[in-house]
């Protein structure tokens, strides 16, 4: 029979049924002061400065597949993206970015800059060996 006009047709399947997706999110910092926010919040905070090229869209895309990777690991890394389109000039004076897409790692509020590939399997174990490792801070926040 044919659902009256309006009426909503049914699933077939349960709404317990239904499978939910999990979306694995990357944070969106709108400035600096969210970023220097973020990096105070969160133990571990790898981010990615990137403008809308195609280099930048890739490495965007690589950045979302090691958080996948890094999920359910011992320690909790947050990754987060700053789109610098149209504020390229703020971001290369205040964290001394030379090109982009740049990825930044902070941890525990101490910023690193990542030297690595712009692949996730090269992310994920670079991310490794800094949380395991001692550090010093390589860069620092020029903000007024």
């Amino acid at each position: 029979m044919f659902p009256k006009h309006g009426a909503k047709k049914k699933s077939k399947r349960s709404k317990s049924k239904r499978k939910k997706r999990k979306v694995n999110r990357i944070m969106q910092f709108g400035d600096l002061k969210e970023l220097q926010k973020g990096a105070g919040m969160f133990a571990y905070l790898f981010v990615i400065f990137h403008d809308n090229t195609r280099p930048s869209n890739i490495t965007l895309r690589e950045l979302g597949i090691a958080q996948k990777k890094l999920k359910g690991w011992e320690h909790d890394v947050n990754f987060g993206q700053v789109n610098i389109t149209g504020r390229g000039e703020e971001y290369r004076t205040a964290l001394r970015i030379e090109a982009f897409p740049a990825i930044r790692f902070y941890k525990k509020e101490f910023p690193y800059t990542y030297d690595g590939g712009k692949n996730a399997d090269m992310m994920v174990s670079w991310i490794k060996r800094r949380i395991r490792g001692k550090l010093l801070p390589t860069i620092d926040f020029d903000t007024p």
